[in-house]
């Protein structure tokens, strides 16, 4: 376990702070790092955490998982606030001319659903439709609506949020609690996407 050794020699840290960070003794640590004892899940989150680094390479270090037997997600966004519009979806009549009509088309512009109440003061409610451009992800302007990923390294996940660029703030318009938190733009743990051209409901 090489790769710990060396992790822990970077980090500035010891065999008894990852002790301490996984709720266990030192001489548990040591089989750990040595190879004689196989790290538990719930350790390396411990240990990512306290390393500060991604969950999945510590899991891929322990070997507990190889990231090439993980299937992939296709790039893109992550849920709740919108999702991609899937073609597969059975939209017909003028709801399938509309979207034919603001696709036309183009790359990087995308159509994409709706999926929560962070924007619906703003007007954008549950299962509208979006026209959104991710083609250039550096001009935006200060109200824009945009589409952006808040990631967390830490488990190797993202959020999707849809919100108002309020440079460098994203702001919701909602009432919802779980919608207040204030994201700042970093294009490290906030990046914005995409922006919203047009909205439509039917």
């Amino acid at each position: 376990m090489e790769w710990f050794k060396a992790a822990l020699r970077r980090a500035g840290l010891t065999h008894n702070d990852v002790a301490e960070a996984i709720g266990r003794d030192r001489a548990v640590v040591s089989r750990i790092m040595n190879g004689k004892q196989e790290m538990k899940p719930a350790q390396a989150e411990a240990i990512a955490t306290l390393l500060d680094i991604p969950l999945p390479e510590v899991l891929n270090a322990a070997g507990l998982f190889s990231e090439a037997a993980v299937p992939k997600k296709a790039p893109g966004f992550a849920e709740p606030d919108v999702v991609p519009f899937a073609s597969s979806e059975s939209v017909r009549g003028p709801q399938e001319a509309i979207i034919a009509a603001m696709k036309a088309d183009r790359p990087g512009i995308d159509v994409w659903r709706v999926a929560s109440g962070a924007m619906s003061l703003a007007g954008f409610i549950k299962d509208d439709f979006m026209l959104v451009d991710c083609r250039d992800v550096t001009r935006f302007s200060d109200g824009d609506v945009v589409i952006a990923q808040a990631y967390d390294w830490h488990h190797g996940t993202a959020v999707t949020l849809l919100r108002r660029f309020k440079p460098p703030y994203l702001i919701s318009h909602s009432i919802e609690a779980r919608d207040q938190t204030v994201h700042v733009v970093d294009d490290r743990e906030v990046a914005i996407k995409g922006k919203v051209l047009a909205s439509w409901r039917i």
